[in-house]
């Protein structure tokens, strides 16, 4: 049976070499992970541009016009 401390050595040698691993594989694909990272980022992050649009009422107008006819 394994002791207390061979297993915490287990622990800290696997979560070390997964570490290494991401790292690597961030460091290689960094020009496409970072603007996905940005992407969701803004998805949390208050928009200033849409400001205007907010109403603060709750009443949207959100009927459907149909197709217009030319």
């Amino acid at each position: 049976m394994a002791s207390f401390f061979d297993t915490m050595i287990g622990i800290v040698i696997v979560g070390t070499f997964i570490f290494l691993i991401v790292s690597k594989i961030y460091q290689h694909e960094k020009d496409h992970i970072d603007p996905l990272i940005k992407k969701i980022k803004g998805w949390f992050s208050k928009d200033d541009e849409m400001e205007g649009f907010h109403d603060p009422t709750g009443d949207y107008d959100i009927s459907f016009r149909g197709q217009q006819q030319i």
